[in-house]
């Protein structure tokens, strides 16, 4: 039986991920991650946290973060 210690959710990533973290995401993504999403309207990134996505674009949610904010994958742009 697992103890009752051990967490069930992944931990909320710490920016900037390094290059091994990075590639856990990223298989993760190759896998569907949580839910796929195509971009409806175009959005211009404000910050350097936040991603640019086109109309159209195939995103791939990776993690809620909470606060309507959530950590992604653009696959036609290739980032995180």
């Amino acid at each position: 039986m697992p103890s009752t210690s051990s967490r069930c959710f992944a931990e909320q990533p710490k920016f900037p991920l390094s290059p091994v973290e990075l590639q856990r995401w990223i298989r993760f993504s190759l896998k569907g991650g949580v839910g796929k999403a195509k971009a409806k309207v175009d959005r211009v990134s404000e910050s350097e946290d936040q991603l640019m996505m086109l109309e159209g674009d195939e995103i791939v949610v990776l993690m809620d973060l909470g606060d309507d904010t959530y950590l992604v994958r653009n696959l036609l742009q290739n980032e995180i």
